[in-house]
């Protein structure tokens, strides 16, 4: 599930990058190259070899933007792993993960916002009873109840207090 929210973050990046790209044009780095036309057959078989351009856009290092070590972060990882193969550029690869920890930071504070609060040690908490279990305690409390007020005379005397003591 997270692997997926990533995905979608990094897919909203994109297209925030390229809608920043079409109102900036004179600000793009790199052209996109279209892939060239192979069968399907022959991509997916490994022993094929692909010439590939020789040279690969080269952008200028963003001082500590992108970790070199694996990260933790499966989204930081992807988008290195994107720019390591030319797909994105630093710049775009710096906004991408800047953007990602802040959404990071944000669904910690509302999951820490949505917490539950500290459940008593002593307690248990049931957070499902099915139906029939419920039946089954009104019924159990109702029997209890009723025996209970039959033993303590809960009801008032309907009758004077004199017929009690006539068997």
């Amino acid at each position: 599930m997270h692997i997926v929210r990533h995905i979608l973050y990094l897919l909203a990046g994109l297209s925030a990058a390229n809608a920043f790209a079409q109102e900036n044009p004179d600000e793009l780095v790199t052209p996109l190259v279209p892939a060239p036309e192979v069968p399907l057959t022959e991509v997916l078989d490994p022993s094929v070899e692909i010439d590939l351009p020789d040279e690969l856009p080269v952008d200028p290092p963003v001082a500590g933007a992108i970790p070199t070590a694996p990260s933790q972060n499966a989204t930081v990882n992807l988008i290195a792993a994107l720019v390591k193969k030319g797909i994105l550029t630093q710049a775009e690869a710096v906004a991408l993960i800047q953007q990602a920890e802040q959404d990071a930071l944000l669904a910690q504070a509302q999951a820490a916002a949505a917490a539950a609060p500290p459940i008593d040690p002593a307690g248990q908490r049931v957070t499902y009873i099915p139906e029939i279990v419920r039946r089954e305690m009104r019924d159990e409390i109702q029997q209890e109840l009723m025996a209970q007020a039959r033993e303590e005379n809960w009801g008032g005397n309907k009758a004077p207090d004199w017929t009690s003591r006539i068997i």
